[in-house]
């Protein structure tokens, strides 16, 4: 696991790179969003969905194993274009399958992470 802490020292330069890793994931999404109308139409919602798994988990691998902070730049690049590539065939399976009354508040709550939801309405 990459420890910045331990490698840099902590000041402006530190507190920018950090800032900068932490917001790649929002500038890559729209690439993945442009490019998910091209996959949903060549494989369809529920398979592209699943297909999305193997680059999501390949991103989080990657950022759980980075030793330098290119690798978690790259990790966060693939993770921000996976992102976008699941939103909206989500929302619209969700439109699809779900009864609706249920679909605002799985349309509403798509891409979210379940624990920090819930966790945090509690």
């Amino acid at each position: 696991m990459l420890h910045l802490s331990h490698t840099w020292n902590f000041g402006l330069y530190y507190s920018f790179c950090l800032c900068f890793a932490a917001s790649i994931p929002y500038i890559c999404q729209p690439v993945g969003s442009v490019m998910s109308g091209i996959l949903v139409q060549v494989f369809g919602r529920k398979r592209s969905l699943i297909l999305v798994n193997v680059p999501f988990l390949a991103g989080w691998l990657l950022v759980c194993t980075a030793n330098t902070f290119e690798q978690l730049v790259a990790a966060q690049v693939i993770l921000g274009v996976t992102i976008g590539l699941c939103e909206a065939p989500l929302n619209t399976y969700y439109g699809e399958i779900s009864q609706p009354e249920l679909r605002g508040i799985l349309a509403g709550t798509a891409g979210k992470d379940g624990g920090t939801y819930w966790g945090n309405s509690w």
